[in-house]
């Protein structure tokens, strides 16, 4: 069956069976929240983005108004590009984010996706994405469990933000961080975003990724 084009939101979506809650915009960034990427700045210090089959990922311009900057990642798929590609913003174990309270009750990852145009000015084809969240455990070894993977079929709340084009992921953090085969977790690592089989052609800009404390 042959993919029509339409939006990262649309992809997110229409192809995977979630029922989303809508907002305008998500909440800036509180001063006790964990800034991964900046608009303004860029990756936080520790913070890097490897990416592996066959996906390269740039320092790049895309403006968001409400982020006050346009600095984002931008991942481009290459003709290689294999099934299962993505990229990964990791931290090392210095700059790991703690796991308080608030994160285990309530907390969240927030990232800000958007497709990026062709040549041609053209839509491209959208990306079909999981989200997995991977956590240090005290001893400074990172905690890998299948509670990790967290894809928008089971409990990723997409929204849509008021700026046009760009759209917003809301990853609850709860039960990755309570699942027991998670081997407690001390600290957040990282966020990996995966393509589920190939990688579409084209390119899409990652910005503004905050870890979020809950109320």
């Amino acid at each position: 069956m042959k993919t029509t084009r339409r939006s990262l939101f649309e992809a997110l979506a229409l192809s995977l069976a979630l029922s989303l809650t809508l907002f305008l915009a998500a909440p800036a960034a509180q001063a006790d929240d964990s800034v991964i990427f900046s608009s303004k700045s860029g990756l936080s210090p520790g913070w890097n983005s490897p990416s592996w089959s066959g996906l390269t990922v740039l320092t790049s311009k895309a403006k968001r108004v409400e982020g006050g900057g346009e600095m984002a990642l931008e991942v481009v798929a290459g003709d290689d590009a294999k099934d299962y590609a993505g990229v990964r913003l990791f931290s090392d174990a210095a700059h790991a984010v703690p796991i308080t309270e608030k994160l285990r009750a309530d907390g969240s990852i927030v990232v800000y996706l958007k497709t990026k145009a062709t040549a041609t000015g053209a839509s491209p084809d959208p990306q079909n994405l999981q989200f997995i969240v991977t956590f240090f455990k005290a001893d400074g070894k990172e905690s890998n469990s299948a509670a990790n993977v967290i894809t928008t079929l089971e409990s990723v709340t997409s929204t849509t933000a008021s700026e046009a084009g760009w759209t917003t992921v809301t990853i609850p953090l709860p039960k990755a961080i309570n699942d027991p085969s998670s081997a407690s977790p001390a600290s957040i690592s990282g966020i990996s975003l995966q393509n589920v089989g190939k990688p579409s052609p084209g390119s899409y800009y990652i910005s503004d990724c905050v870890i979020k404390e809950g109320k």
